[in-house]
This record gives C-alpha cells, sequence and structure tokens, in this order.
C-alpha cells in the first residue's frame, strides 16, 4: 500500500475539503522515493514540466476528473505509474513534452491521452524508454499529432516491453527527415538494442511504423499480435530480422506509400547472424487480414544478406524453410512481391503466382491463405480496459453507409480524439455506427458506475455469538479469506456505554454509544490472506458482553484506491423503540454507481419476534446473545442515494439503525504496483497485479 496519499490540485482551483491538498510540486517533495506513494491529481489544468526521479511514485488522476497538464513528465528512474492524464504543449514550450522515459526500468504508463507536443528534436512525444530502460507497460493511451509517436529501443538484456490497447494516429514529420512514424522501433550500431519489444491490440491509423536497426544492428522478439491498422505502411528496415506478426488486420495503404506491410529485411538462409544469441525462433506471418483497395503491393518480401564484418546486400539469402507465412486473408485486389535467393523481383497478381514465386526462392507461403476480390465484410470490435471497468475501446470498420454495434451493456460512446468531450452515441447497449469506409474509433463509457454495473460480491457472513463480558472481545473471522477481500466487522455490546479501539490493521467507520447502556463499531480491513478462521481482537475501554457479524466481500468487486474510507461509508440513526429506520445515505466520495447497500440493525436486547425487514432487500444474516443482537440485510441499486426503509419487532429496546454504502470497483487509479507482466501474450499477462 502507498505509505501516503497526497491530493493535488492546481493552483487556480479552490480548496475542495479533501486531506493533505498541495500543489502538484508541494506533493513530489513531500512523496518517498521507493515507497509507492501516489499523488492524485484533482480536475482541472495544470502548467507543468516535471522530471520524475523517485522511484515507485505513483501519478494519477482522481477517478472520473478531467486532469489537463500542459507540458509533461520525464522519467528518469523504476517503478513509476502515471495514469489517466491529458498532456498537451501545442505551442511546444515547455522543457519536457508528452510523456519521456528514457531511462528507468518496469515503469507504466496507462490510460493517457497525450496530444499536439513535442515539436524538437530532444523530446518526442511518448518516447517510452531507450537502451537503458525494459519492463515497460505502455496501456490504453491515446496518443496523436505529434513527432514520433511512440519511439523505443530495448536491450536483449532488460526485460520485455509491452504495448497494448493504444491509439497512434496523425505523427508529424520531424526537423531530421526521418518520416511521419507511429511506432519508431530503432536501434543504432549496438546489435542488442531493438529486441523483446510486444505490441498487442493497437490501433494505428494514418501514419507508418518502422521497426529496424542500423549497422551490424539485428532484430528480435518483435511481435506483433491482433493490432488493427488503417492506411498504414509497416515497414521493416535496414538489418535483418525476427519478426512474429499474427493475427492483424491491415486496411489499405498509407498516404504516400505503396505496400501496406514493407518486409525489407526479411532474415535469409546463409546470414551469418543465423541462430542464438541473435535469433531465438524463426519468422512468423499468419493469421492476419489485408484489405488491399488499389493496384499497389498488399506484401513485400526482400531477403537481406549480413557478413561476419556487418556488410549486407540485398537478396542472397533464400526464404528459411522454417519461417512460417501462411492462414492469411487478403481482400480487395492481390498484388505481392518477393525478391530472394539472387532473384529479380517476382511480382504476383493472384495468390496461385504468389504460391508459386516464394516456393521457387525457397518456401512457398500461403499455402492455406485466401483471397477474395471486393470490399470486407463489416467488422468491430471492443476490447474492455483491464484498468477502468468502466472504460473500453472500439473499433468499427464497414465499406457500408454503417456498421451495427452491440455493447455487453449500457455506455456512451466518445470519438477517441475527444473523450471529454459530447458522446457521438449515447444512453444505449446498441447503436448503428456511420463508417463508409473511415472507421469509427471510439473510447466507451459505461454508463452504471464503478465496475461498469458489476455490484460488490458478498460472499458470505460469519456470526460470533455471545462474546463474554470483559474488555477483549474476540471475533471470528470468515473460515476462508483471500488476500484483496475486505472485512466488514459489526460489533455490539449491551448495558455499557463506552468506546472501541480498533484492531491494528483495521479502519473504524462508525463508532457510537446512547450514554447509557449501548454500544456498537464498524470497522473494515482490506483482507492480507491469513485471517482464515482467526480471532480478532476488539477491545473497548469499559467492560461489556455482546456479539458480532463479519460479512466479507470478494477482493476485485469493491473500490480499493489505497484509502477504505473513500469505499464504504454510513449513516445512522438512534432509536428506542420497536421500528429503527436506517436513514437515507448520499454516499459523499461517490454519485451514481453500482452499489451494494446494507441496512444493520445493532440493538443491546433480543428483537423478540421480527415483524418486517427493510422492503427489497434480501440476505438476511444476524448474530444474536442474551442481551444482544444484530441483523442485516443488503440489496444492489445503481443510485447516487439510498433509503433502506425500517425494521420492526415486537420489543422495544435501544438500538442503533445504520445504513452502509460499499462502493464497487472502478479504475482511474492502478493497484499498488508489483509482481511481474508475463510473458504470455494475453490481454490478462499486459496488467500488473498488485501486491
Amino acid at each position: 500500500m502507498p505509505n501516503e496519499w497526497y491530493r493535488a490540485i492546481p493552483a487556480q482551483t479552490a480548496d475542495r475539503s479533501v486531506t493533505n491538498v498541495a500543489t502538484f510540486d508541494a506533493a513530489y517533495t513531500a512523496s518517498s522515493g521507493g515507497a509507492h506513494d501516489r499523488i492524485t491529481m484533482r480536475g482541472g489544468t495544470y502548467n507543468m514540466s516535471r522530471l520524475i526521479a523517485k522511484s515507485g511514485l505513483q501519478i494519477v488522476a482522481y477517478p472520473g476528473e478531467h486532469v489537463i497538464v500542459v507540458g509533461g513528465f520525464n522519467v528518469t528512474t523504476d517503478d513509476v505509474w502515471i495514469v489517466g492524464l491529458e498532456i498537451t504543449d501545442p505551442a511546444h514550450t515547455t522543457p519536457y513534452q508528452g510523456l519521456i522515459a528514457n531511462s528507468g526500468k518496469n515503469n507504466s504508463f496507462i490510460n493517457n491521452w497525450c496530444h499536439h507536443s513535442a515539436s524538437d528534436v530532444v523530446q518526442s512525444i511518448n518516447d517510452f524508454g531507450a537502451d537503458t530502460g525494459g519492463g515497460t507497460l505502455v496501456y490504453g493511451n491515446v496518443c496523436h499529432d505529434t513527432r514520433h509517436v511512440m519511439y523505443m529501443q530495448n536491450k536483449d538484456s532488460n526485460p520485455t516491453k509491452y504495448y497494448a490497447h493504444n491509439y497512434l494516429s496523425k505523427p508529424f514529420p520531424d526537423p531530421q527527415g526521418q518520416g511521419t512514424f507511429l511506432a519508431h522501433q530503432y536501434s543504432s550500431s549496438d546489435p542488442h538494442k531493438c529486441v523483446n519489444i510486444h505490441w498487442l491490440e493497437n490501433i494505428f491509423v494514418e501514419g507508418g511504423s518502422i521497426v529496424g536497426s542500423s549497422n551490424t544492428g539485428t532484430v528480435w522478439n518483435s511481435r506483433w499480435e491482433r493490432n488493427l491498422f488503417f492506411r498504414h505502411n509497416f515497414r521493416m528496415y535496414n538489418q535483418a530480422y525476427e519478426l512474429t506478426f499474427k493475427d492483424n488486420r491491415c486496411y489499405e495503404f498509407a498516404n504516400g506509400s505503396s505496400v501496406i506491410l514493407e518486409l525489407q529485411r526479411w532474415h535469409g538462409v546463409g546470414e551469418a547472424f543465423d541462430g542464438p544469441p541473435y535469433y531465438h525462433n524463426d519468422s512468423t506471418m499468419t493469421g492476419n487480414f489485408f484489405f488491399n483497395n488499389t493496384t499497389f503491393k498488399t506484401v513485400s518480401v526482400i531477403t537481406w544478406f549480413v557478413n561476419s564484418l556487418g556488410n549486407g546486400q540485398f537478396a542472397i539469402g533464400a526464404l528459411r524453410s522454417t519461417d512460417n507465412v501462411d492462414n492469411n486473408t487478403f481482400y480487395g485486389n492481390f498484388k505481392m512481391e518477393v525478391k530472394a535467393n539472387n532473384s529479380g523481383f517476382l511480382t504476383s497478381t493472384n495468390i496461385g503466382q504468389w504460391r508459386t514465386d516464394t516456393n521457387s526462392v525457397g518456401k512457398q507461403f500461403d499455402t492455406n491463405s485466401t483471397f477474395t476480390s471486393g470490399n470486407p465484410p463489416d467488422y468491430y470490435t471492443i476490447w474492455q480496459n483491464d484498468y477502468d471497468a468502466n472504460r473500453a475501446t472500439i473499433f468499427v470498420q464497414g465499406y457500408g453507409a454503417s456498421v451495427s454495434v452491440n455493447l455487453p451493456r449500457t455506455g456512451d460512446i466518445y470519438n477517441i480524439e475527444d473523450q471529454w468531450g459530447t458522446p457521438v452515441y449515447s444512453g444505449a447497449s446498441s447503436y448503428t455506427v456511420a463508417t463508409a469506409g473511415t472507421p469509427f474509433i471510439g473510447i466507451v463509457k459505461y454508463t452504471a458506475g464503478g465496475g461498469g454495473g458489476t455490484y460488490p460480491n458478498t460472499l458470505d457472513s460469519t456470526a460470533t455469538n455471545s462474546i463474554a463480558s470483559g474488555t477483549s472481545h474476540l471475533v471470528t473471522m470468515p473460515a476462508v479469506v483471500n488476500a484483496g477481500d475486505l472485512l466488514l466487522a459489526k460489533v455490539v455490546l449491551s448495558g455499557v456505554s463506552t468506546t472501541f479501539t480498533p484492531p491494528a490493521g483495521w479502519t473504524e467507520i462508525f463508532d457510537q454509544n446512547n450514554t447509557v447502556d449501548c454500544t456498537a463499531t464498524i470497522c473494515v480491513k482490506k483482507a492480507v490472506g491469513n485471517e482464515d478462521g482467526t480471532t480478532v481482537d476488539f477491545v473497548s475501554a469499559v467492560a461489556g458482553s455482546g456479539c458480532a457479524l463479519v460479512t466479507r466481500y470478494a477482493a476485485g468487486t469493491w473500490f480499493d484506491d489505497g484509502n477504505l474510507l473513500h469505499a464504504i461509508e454510513t449513516a445512522f440513526s438512534l432509536v428506542a423503540n420497536t421500528t429503527v429506520d436506517p436513514p437515507s445515505l448520499n454516499p459523499t466520495n461517490w454519485d451514481v454507481e453500482a452499489t451494494n447497500w446494507l441496512s444493520v440493525v445493532m440493538t443491546r436486547n433480543l428483537f423478540g419476534t421480527l415483524t418486517s425487514m427493510s422492503a427489497g432487500y434480501t440476505d438476511q444474516q444476524s448474530a444474536t446473545a442474551g442481551n444482544s443482537c444484530i441483523v442485516k440485510v443488503e440489496k444492489d441499486v445503481t443510485a447516487a442515494s439510498e433509503d433502506p426503509g425500517a425494521t420492526t419487532w415486537t420489543n422495544n429496546n435501544t438500538s442503533f439503525g445504520i445504513t452502509i454504502a460499499v462502493r464497487p470497483a472502478a479504475g482511474g487509479a492502478p493497484p499498488d504496483p508489483g509482481g511481474t507482466v508475463f510473458s504470455n501474450l494475453s490481454i490478462s499477462s499486459h496488467k500488473r497485479h498488485g501486491r
């Protein structure tokens, strides 16, 4: 857990009545390097350009609030998280524009919006690491209208860098004349700088990407899977390489380009660097979709030979028999090109000729692939965001007027480059999305609050009946407790007016007495995972007897931003009659969300006969003793507030009626950094898991 929580607000913004309010600089100064401290930035505009040199620091936008940074950050250390910010500098006036991470390992940049920045040749927008970095996670970022939208290098001695669910569009040329690159994955003379970089489910629009190296540099373990390309040129450049290009969808050509997939340095037979340590796998190009709407080439393959002196020459080596190019789908026009095994350019205009041509220079490609003339069928996909349950990315493409789209639940859809503006489609779960050959790309914000309509999951309640009189009150925990579960303990004492001291690791959210004969406390804890069946001592200042009830919520289903007071709130009434009416509760830390509401009665004596419970509430659980009782019922309601209604019984005793709200899981702030990013390419592998 972070050691401290700091609330940064813009200098021109009034105090929002939260703890530890400070300017960003004051919060940064107060935070501790290596301690996983977090700076939570409230909504507003911050004019700043900052060097981040404290490892483990988290800089996150407050959930649901629009934070704009005019300037940027230069990260020079390890394990930094930057989450949920809009970062821009259209005037190009600040020292650090966008997000720069030229050094440091295991940094995470998640769900940021970076645009219109970085005009000079030193600070590239989204320069996520160079040869000194590694282990980077770049996830869910929207990046456009910048120079070299994403630039990266990685040494073979570093952990893999992961890029997933990002949107890259509209690069502008840099002053060096290097072209308009969305992804620039390129090494210099060091042969080990362009390796172990994985791209999964990213969207590339209107530009090109380059993967390559100069001089004796080589490329391996470059993996591109399930990405979406529109009017994009993918170019493998300069030196021989190893490439995995699987299950991608490529639509049309980039402006000024004559090839969709330009494999200019395909690794050929006899190359001096054929095998470890430079090449660990064969190259693979399978399961891809291509739509060629012109007479230009869809794919161009040219082998490249590099001798032991680093001198290179085109088309010396034959295609390797171990490389796998097959099971691809082609639409529109068919035109392919290969040059290998000392041949000239062999141009194929049908798939049969392509198979023959590639076979003649070493290996038949696309044996089981298919070609269909004309436009492809309609297509859309929705990628759920791993770090925000209320957010998803949607890509819709069709060559008719529109495409019918079904969301998994009600949500509003925003243009991906205007995610804080007015939704293009709103208030439903099914839409007719206009396309006409140009894809619609958007951000989905699900209408239901935290958890995207998924309520906190109540697992069980454990009663401790008849706690003996004393100041020590041992309360039994559930038989099974998992790390990250939320434990909600309710304890009542009869015949005494006192106070409780919460046990170590617990946060007290309710502690009341009626000054005569009844005292109650409610405490919460994020479980460590070793509490199974144990007892916890709730100590009172004055001796008394009573009972307790512990309710457990599943990890990952309740709001966990490091402060339990943001996850659960209460309101209460005190009565001494047969009707107990827990009051209406409108939580101060959230609005309309998929909240779990509890109606709880804690009394100094047995109920006698219950005649009614709060209407519409279920899952009645209770704990009893000879002189006290606790009963709780609950209800899932997506609302900003709730009034449970009365509970009645035949006895007339002092009672607390308590309304409890448990907030659902939501995004906007990451878990405490920890663990590793796994090497297998799947959606979940790109999500760092909390400790």
